[in-house]
């Protein structure tokens, strides 16, 4: 970073290298910046186990822009509103249907009407005469708008299954079947418990994360875009889902909003090494390959407390690397 305010130096981070990885049946190395040699260690592990059964298939998908229109101290009927709208945007010659959704919401300090607006190509104009006419039609029942607009993101969903035989840890008295249902209780307490998820999740953005310091990219902008995807039906939840194949496999999936990702904006030499190590060409391509270090950073995770625990695995992983140190 050059530049920054009140700068009093640099901090370094290591760059290392996950292997093991195929993604949609693609070899991938895998740069990740971080600190912890357990994250990097425990994805490797994750994708070598997944590669038996064909390793990670991911797809991405492209959203539309969404434009918000708040209308404050809201005392209308929304369905008129709605129904208004799309007559005239009819007449008008606007893209259809391009109101997504409407809501009402009350609170300590008002009422409030939400229209969602989406579209698949971004149009100034359209989000100016879209607010013009919903101004226009809601004329009385609110006394002003508020308006944000959100950039599209990607909505990756990557998978892969895990044979059950190779869940069995040395040392764990556990059979391959109780391994797996270890795992699916696992994922079912993140799943139904909000406290549980958030570490849940944690986890995954730690492999995340890791790719994106690497790959150049803003983390913050990717975390509020992701956490923003793991609340479903209004309840935070696990960015993961395991099931059991017909086989008695473990099968993992992950769905995951992403950011569009700009590879130009990385200008520091390791970046661009680590982009180029990748093979990445595009946003899409950073998109999948966070997906398939999240799905196997968070498998891993529940592997381990299934298994061994997370805390005496990483003390072991940490014992090394002191006594690399010491020499």
């Amino acid at each position: 970073v050059h530049g920054g305010e009140h700068s009093g130096g640099k901090m370094f981070l290591p760059l290392s290298i996950a292997t093991n990885f195929v993604v949609n049946d693609k070899e991938v190395l895998v740069a990740m910046a971080q600190e912890e040699a357990s994250v990097v260690a425990a994805a490797s592990n994750a994708a070598k186990m997944a590669r038996t059964l064909g390793g990670f298939q991911v797809t991405c998908l492209k959203s539309n822009y969404v434009f918000k229109l708040q209308l404050i101290d809201w005392r209308g009927d929304l369905n008129e509103i709605r129904n208004q709208f799309n007559q005239q945007s009819n007449v008008i010659g606007f893209p259809q249907p391009l109101i997504e959704s409407v809501a009402e919401h009350t609170s300590a300090v008002g009422n409030y009407a939400i229209f969602t607006i989406s579209i698949a190509t971004p149009s100034p104009p359209i989000f100016a005469a879209a607010q013009a006419l919903l101004h226009q039609i809601s004329h009385g029942t609110c006394t002003s708008l508020s308006d944000c607009i959100t950039s599209p993101h990607f909505n990756v969903t990557a998978s892969a299954v895990w044979d059950k035989e190779g869940l069995k840890k040395k040392g764990c008295d556990l059979t391959s079947e109780q391994v797996v249902k270890a795992m699916l209780d696992g994922w079912a307490f993140a799943k139904e418990d909000v406290w549980r998820a958030t570490t849940h999740n944690k986890g995954i953005m730690n492999g995340i994360e890791a790719v994106l310091r690497a790959a150049g990219q803003n983390t913050s902008k990717c975390s509020a875009t992701t956490h923003h995807s793991a609340v479903k039906h209004n309840r935070y939840q696990s960015l993961t889902t395991y099931t059991v194949t017909a086989e008695g496999n473990l099968r993992g999936t992950i769905a995951v909003s992403f950011p569009l990702f700009d590879i130009d904006s990385a200008v520091d030499a390791k970046s661009c090494v680590a982009l180029k190590l990748m093979g990445i060409q595009n946003s899409e391509d950073i998109a999948m390959i966070c997906a398939a270090v999240g799905l196997a950073q968070n498998m891993a995770a529940l592997w381990a407390l299934s298994t061994e625990g997370i805390q005496s695995g990483h003390m072991r992983l940490h014992a090394g690397n002191i006594a690399v140190m010491a020499g």
